[in-house]
Parts: C-alpha cells; structure tokens; sequence
C-alpha cells in the first residue's frame, strides 16, 4: 500500500511517541467511524498514487467513493488526536496480518460465495498465545450440486483461486440439502 504518514520523533514530544504520525503531504485520511467506539474508525486513504483497481480477481474492491472522493479502505483500526496525528489501535475483523501479508478474509469469503453450490462461507481465525496462526475456512455446500464425493477437488479448485499467502490452514466442507434449510431470524 501507499506510505501514508511519518512521525518526525525528534521534533514532537514524548507523549505522540506512539504515534505513526502526520498525514505525508498530498495524502489525505479520515476515518470511518466504528459503532461501538464513537473515537476510533477505520483508516480511509485518499492520494494520486491510490490504486485504480484491482487485478486478476474478482474480489471486492477496497475502494469507496465518499463526496466525490475516491478512498481506499485500509482494514486498520486508528484514532486522531486534535493536531491530526494519528494512532494505530488494530485491525478490522475481516483482515489479518499473516507472515506479514495483509489477507482480507471478507474477499476470500467473496470468492468462495461466487462458486457453483456455495450456500455460506465462513473463516474462523486461529490465535496462539502470541500471534496469529492463521485461520480455518468452512464451506456449506448444497449437496445437489456438491456431492460429498467431490469434496477433495473442490477443496483443491479453492486453493487455486487463492494466493498462496490467503490459503487456510484448513478446509472444511458441510454438506446439506439446500431444500431443507430454514432462514430464522
């Protein structure tokens, strides 16, 4: 992604030392505020050398037009102090930092739901004691289209879609009869 701010550590005092800094020049930021905390959002990046799109997949595009301007979705979690330095708090839920490789879970997801007989997708992220291990994916498949008997190429036919740092560390399938699933609300 685009360099977004530095932090002139000499020149500011102790108490911004946690801070990645001010926006770069040319560089413009805002968050998009979370529900549950009304002082910390979601970093949106807006500048000239922004992305125009994404290559070679079919994923949700990380990009947002919002009055006009044209932001990227960084998935990092910050707050902004009135001076406008700013300060790294997490990650969105949806991605995840792996062998430092940024994987967004919510696109893994979005590749697995276009599949013929996907009925939900869903990722379970796998901590350890002190860091991320990596996450699980669990595919429902309709097994009209489906049969359990396929179960392994298209496991395989997954991991094809996916880059090599975006594969989970496992798979598993649940097959049901798409004609028998209630929606409850």
């Amino acid at each position: 992604g685009p360099r977004v701010s530095t932090l002139a550590a000499h020149r500011v005092d102790p108490a911004r030392y946690a801070s990645v800094g001010l926006p770069l020049a040319g560089t413009q930021v805002r968050l998009d505020w979370l529900s549950e905390s009304p002082w910390q959002g979601e970093l949106l990046v807006s500048s000239n050398t922004l992305l125009l799109s994404k290559i070679g997949r079919s994923a949700k595009s990380p990009l947002v037009d919002i009055d006009g301007t044209t932001w990227l979705r960084t998935g990092d979690i910050f707050t902004q102090d009135a001076q406008g330095y700013l300060f790294f708090k997490g990650r969105k839920s949806d991605f995840l930092v792996i062998n430092d490789e940024k994987v967004n879970l919510g696109a893994i997801k979005h590749i697995c739901r276009t599949l013929p007989g996907v009925i939900s997708c869903r990722t379970l992220v796998k901590p350890t004691h002190q860091a991320l291990a990596g996450f699980e994916l669990e595919v429902t498949l309709d097994q009209s289209i489906v049969p359990s008997c396929d179960g392994p190429s298209f496991k395989q036919h997954i991991l094809k879609l996916l880059k090599r740092y975006e594969r989970p560390g496992r798979i598993d399938l649940v097959f049901q009869d798409a004609g028998s699933i209630v929606n409850y609300k």
